[in-house]
């Protein structure tokens, strides 16, 4: 009896196990989850490419004069770092930029 009755179970749990991989599927198929994940995965490829050039680019023109935003902050043209206004070295790699001035 007990044996019957764990054939029973193993063999309900085999067949709620296929139903739902079968579901699932359908589920991602229907929503396309899957096409989603795939552009998703494509969309990260190109932005890191796109900061890898951005970040090639910055390095060669390390020696260009330091840019300030509209609240009067500045990049390290040394490491890029963001720097308050009233900082006269860079936070970051300590560079001076009345130097540059």
């Amino acid at each position: 009896m007990y044996i019957e009755l764990l054939g029973y179970s193993i063999l309900a749990l085999f067949i709620i196990i296929i139903v739902f991989l079968v579901l699932r599927s359908v589920v991602l198929w229907y929503w396309k989850i899957d096409h989603v994940v795939s552009t998703l995965d494509e969309i990260n490829r190109s932005l890191k490419l796109l900061i890898g050039k951005e970040k090639d680019e910055e390095m060669s023109n390390s020696s260009s004069k330091i840019k300030y935003d509209s609240k009067g902050r500045w990049t390290c043209p040394k490491c890029g770092y963001l720097n308050d206004s009233f900082r006269k070295d860079c936070f970051d790699c300590k560079y001076n930029i009345i130097k540059e001035i």
